[in-house]
């Protein structure tokens, strides 16, 4: 999203970005080959509170008019940044909700102990901004992820490729879910649920893709029906592999804020299922496709619900999601909501 952001308002702001990693991938040639300026602090994470220090004199005489920040560690820099080294306004955002996993909670109070030297928290999720509030902060507000409406839209051609690729012929169901290898995404019980209903429909199929979802899925998958998943790490190209799909599911147990894929899929016409997480209801508004976080059973139940429908009545629903997503979070409407931000953060 904040790469979304930079690329979108170029034009209003010159943007420059200091990354702490030492690897950023496709994001950082995307920015470079936009004309975006990058330093790369490469810190591992347990050197991350070092950073303000490791800021070189020419960045130091770079004063920004406004810093923001973008995830933990990205926001607690940010904003010792602002106030010790740059003393300008600080933006920092939360990405994420933190329910009662406790490791989660060691973050709420960290981002506590350094949010005061924002001028604003902004989060992309009501239960963020909920649970931020009921921790003691202020000055928290809701702003949504924003999406490309040309970017990711369904294509037929793709389709028809991809599934070509995968031996998949028109007539089978595709159920995929994408993102990578992480306890918060449930993927083992994805596979599970789906897999339970390939013994039960022949033509249903699996799909898995994520960063390293090869060798921490494959074991996952049984035997019986090894046969007619199909993982894969990085893809590039995802709306080419949402077209593929037939159904697209988030499943994530814990921490998704406003799940990036899920209104992606939407926008590329695909049924969805997803788990009552952040702000993955809102962004369905159908209660009938949505599960219980951890009910597998819920799941496989609704996804027999899906199938059951035909193709055109899938195409219909996909057509559904495509427009609530576009008339409620397409970039055109929600990246002035954040340059706001900025220009009231810059004006004092």
């Amino acid at each position: 999203m904040l790469q979304r952001i930079i690329l979108a308002s170029s034009n209003q702001f010159e943007h420059r970005v200091i990354t702490l990693l030492k690897e950023t991938g496709p994001i950082e040639e995307r920015l470079r080959g936009a004309g975006i300026r990058i330093a790369k602090l490469g810190y591992s994470t347990s050197a991350l509170v070092a950073a303000p220090a490791g800021i070189s004199a020419a960045l130091r005489q770079q004063r920004p008019n406004v810093c923001v920040g973008w995830l933990h560690h990205g926001n607690a820099v940010a904003a010792l940044l602002s106030f010790a080294v740059w003393r300008v306004p600080a933006i920092i955002n939360v990405r994420n909700t933190f329910g009662t996993n406790e490791s989660k909670r060691g973050v709420v109070r960290a981002l506590k102990a350094y949010s005061p030297l924002a001028f604003r928290v902004l989060a992309n999720s009501q239960d963020a901004v909920m649970e931020l509030r009921r921790e003691g902060f202020r000055g928290v507000d809701f702003v949504p992820n924003g999406f490309d409406t040309i970017e990711f839209a369904f294509r037929p051609s793709a389709r028809a490729a991809g599934r070509l690729a995968m031996g998949i012929d028109d007539s089978a169901i595709l159920i995929g879910a994408v993102g990578r290898a992480h306890p918060m995404k449930n993927h083992s019980g994805f596979i599970r649920a789906v897999s339970a209903l390939m013994r039960k429909d022949s033509r249903i199929y699996g799909l898995l893709a994520g960063r390293g979802v090869v060798s921490a899925c494959n074991l996952a998958v049984p035997v019986d029906v090894k046969d007619r998943w199909h993982l894969f790490d990085e893809v590039n190209g995802v709306a080419e592999l949402m077209s593929s799909l037939d159904v697209f599911v988030q499943n994530s147990s814990f921490g998704e804020g406003f799940p990036n894929v899920l209104a992606e899929a939407m926008l590329c016409e695909r049924p969805v299922l997803a788990t009552r997480i952040g702000e993955s209801a809102q962004l369905v508004a159908c209660e009938r496709r949505m599960v219980c976080p951890g009910d597998e059973l819920e799941l496989e139940e609704r996804l027999a619900e899906l199938t059951a429908c035909d193709s055109q009545e899938r195409s219909n629903i996909g057509r559904q999601n495509r427009e609530s997503v576009a008339a409620r979070f397409s970039l055109d409407l929600v990246v002035p909501i954040y340059t706001d931000y900025y220009q009231r953060a810059m004006a004092g």
